[in-house]
């Protein structure tokens, strides 16, 4: 099965994964790797674009550490620049966002970048650069990223309502973690994910990807309810584990959602799809739960987020001294 950027191999012995996972309590029956790819491709009508920085170094630094900031800052100011960032600056409200996006697509899509003028003075280095960029490509990664971070919100909001509401006195406490608690995930890194309750209860997982997809770790069609006994840590993608995830293209804001419940799942939250699109799955999630909290049920949701990026940017981001890199 192959979707934008990513590739999911799946194991062709299910019978023996699935006996494998049964042994330790529950796992996903699946080996599931994600394969590595570019931040997208290069096709299309090019334009050319500009960009201009001057950079003071410091006691620390030397002028050819100058240089390269310079250079990484001149490249934003590039994209900066062209028209279409420019016109969807007015969709791009969330600051983060825009840096986010700014930084990966001076990164990744800046093509045949030439240093058109440079000049030192003392400590000051400027640096002017022309470039080559596809427009409708930029413009797709910057709906892809307002996208992703719309069905984030909504998957936020839906699990603080009906969650929340449900009823059936305390909810029992649930805990998910990711094996980089910073949550910054470079391009081949590898993800794990940890999850505990405080009692025994049925789990529900799933993965919100960076392309708009959901992968359906538990239940799923190959994996039935996932029973989870109290105060014990189970992991997906750790050494032992049938599943690895390997962090690739297309890169931004993901989330690990995670669902308990004290009765197993009603059918609509047992997916019958390995992948489904996220905004479909969204709303089939929010009437799966109004169904599953009409009864004396106890649901409790937790969510853990990541931010990836490709290997362009992380370099990108260590030449400006960026965090989190």
């Amino acid at each position: 099965m192959k979707r934008s950027g990513r590739l999911f191999e799946y194991a062709s012995l299910y019978g023996m994964t699935l006996r494998k996972g049964l042994a330790k309590g529950f796992v996903l029956s699946i080996f599931f790797f994600l394969a590595s790819a570019p931040l997208v491709g290069w096709a299309g009508s090019s334009e050319e674009v500009n960009g201009r920085y001057c950079y003071t170094y410091g006691d620390e630094e030397t002028p050819a550490q100058g240089k390269k900031k310079a250079l990484a800052k001149a490249r934003e100011r590039a994209v900066e620049n062209h028209q279409v960032f420019i016109s969807s600056k007015t969709s791009i409200e969330n600051f983060q966002l825009k840096e986010d996006l700014i930084q990966s697509v001076s990164a990744g899509m800046l093509k045949n970048v030439t240093i058109q003028e440079e000049t030192e003075e003392g400590r000051i280095l400027c640096v002017r650069i022309v470039a080559q960029i596809e427009p409708s490509l930029m413009q797709a990664e910057i709906e892809r990223r307002l996208e992703q971070r719309e069905l984030n919100n909504e998957l936020m909001t839906l699990l603080d309502t009906p969650v929340n509401g449900a009823v059936g006195g305390e909810r029992p406490g649930l805990k998910i973690w990711l094996n980089k608690s910073d949550g910054f995930y470079r391009e081949g890194d590898n993800l794990i994910v940890y999850v505990q309750s405080e009692q025994d209860m049925y789990l529900k997982l799933d993965y919100f990807q960076a392309d708009g997809k959901v992968v359906h770790l538990v239940p799923n069609f190959f994996r039935g309810q996932a029973f989870i006994k109290k105060d014990k840590t189970y992991d997906f993608g750790g050494p032992n584990s049938p599943e690895q995830f390997v962090i690739s293209g297309p890169f931004g804001d993901e989330t690990i959602e995670a669902l308990t419940s004290t009765q197993p799942f009603t059918k609509e939250l047992q997916s019958q799809e390995r992948v489904s699109e996220g905004k479909a799955y969204v709303k089939i999630l929010k009437q799966g739960l109004e169904r599953q909290t009409r009864g004396i049920t106890v649901i409790t949701g937790a969510t853990a987020s990541l931010h990836t990026r490709s290997r362009e940017e992380v370099e990108h981001l260590k030449i400006l001294d960026i965090q989190g890199n």
